[in-house]
């Protein structure tokens, strides 16, 4: 996938389906994607070499389903339970191949140790495609994938959002790889990336925050799922409200997220709680409309955040790291204060200087920040 086309994706765990009902799903794809752009009309095998480039162009995929059964057939994997590998293109003989869609999928895989079974379209890049990039489209596209193939996740990307969401390195303790390695493979396939264009099964992912999602991206629900949505259009988009989202969805999926901002296990919370609000127990809460802010004085609420441990170097925290644990927060607690003002008390010094740059930079006002070791 070239740095600026998009690709979309779809991915789910084991499933078994027999090729009458994958060319049904596969028929109903093709025909709602014609229906979108005139670019997802036609689509026929690749050249596998140049002997075959020679010999001529391929003959069009025949779109009923029949002779799309017959196809899925004719891409049996050797072992029956790793289901059907296709492969197609809308590119033709004559002209600028580069303006051309492909598809690649592996579907009616019900083998526990084999690779998740997927969807992808690769568009072409958006100087020779710019219609298939308007917003309308791709969202259409998106919905015209996700309808038939009923994935657990899907996303409409790019490799530089992707390599925005690689985590911060090193990326795994050793300890956490062998975890994730240990998980079944339907599990890991529930651990999505972020796009443009976001969907999440509702089935499956039924433990979002929506509330702090909606901070970061504009959510929407349909097709049994929800949808999320990065501000902006397709194009101006940034690896780092990607990063943002990514670390939200992650979130639930991990038991220490990859965002390199952790409580401090060693940390005495209730200690350094009563020392800020000068009372021996601080077990009290101050809540408004049930939000439990720590207490109210002087004007405004009191929040306390614990210590934290970071990922990153020198204890600095990321803008993107800052956005997606910060902001959330912030705007859910100002929702709940309604004009009312809210002091924010860290015990760390950097942490205060990071989080009250970047309330500056969100342009909010209301939530002060204070350091008290």
């Amino acid at each position: 996938m070239k740095d600026n086309a998009y690709r979309i994706g779809a991915f789910w765990g084991a499933r078994r389906e027999n090729s009458d009902e994958i060319a049904s799903r596969l028929l109903d794809c093709f025909s709602r994607l014609r229906r979108v752009h005139p670019m997802f009309g036609d689509w026929r095998d690749r050249w596998k070499n140049d002997k075959e480039w020679a010999a001529g162009p391929k003959t069009p995929w025949q779109l009923d389903l029949q002779s799309l059964t017959r196809l899925v057939d004719s891409r049996a994997a050797k072992l029956r339970e790793t289901g059907f590998t296709l492969g197609g293109w809308t590119g033709g003989w004559e002209g600028d191949n580069d303006c051309s869609v492909s598809a690649s999928m592996t579907v009616g895989n019900h083998a526990q140790h084999m690779a998740p079974n997927h969807f992808m379209l690769e568009l072409p890049p958006p100087t020779l495609a710019p219609g298939l990039y308007e917003p309308g489209v791709l969202r259409a596209a998106a919905e015209a994938v996700v309808d038939p193939w009923q994935p657990w996740w899907a996303n409409v990307t790019s490799s530089r959002l992707l390599d925005a969401q690689q985590p911060p390195q090193p990326r795994l303790s050793i300890r956490e790889l062998d975890d994730y390695l240990s998980r079944p493979r339907d599990a890991r396939t529930k651990m999505p990336t972020v796009g443009w264009l976001t969907y999440l099964d509702e089935r499956h992912f039924d433990n979002l925050s929506i509330t702090e999602l909606e901070a970061v991206v504009t959510v929407h629900h349909g097709n049994h799922g929800t949808w999320l949505t990065l501000a902006g259009d397709p194009l101006s988009v940034t690896g780092e409200d990607a990063l943002a989202a990514y670390w939200l969805v992650q979130r639930p999926f991990h038991a220490h997220p990859f965002q390199g901002v952790e409580k401090d296990p060693t940390f005495d919370f209730d200690a350094y709680r009563a020392r800020v609000l000068g009372i021996p127990h601080a077990s009290m809460k101050y809540v408004v409309d049930g939000y439990a802010f720590d207490g109210y004085r002087d004007g405004r609420l009191q929040y306390i955040h614990p210590q934290y441990e970071f990922g990153a170097e020198k204890g600095e925290l990321a803008p993107a790291q800052l956005k997606a644990v910060f902001l959330p927060l912030a705007t859910e607690q100002l929702a709940f204060a309604r004009g009312t003002k809210i002091l924010w008390h860290f015990p760390q010094r950097q942490v205060v200087q990071d989080v009250q740059a970047a309330l500056a930079q969100w342009g909010i006002e209301d939530i002060h920040v204070r350091y008290l070791a």
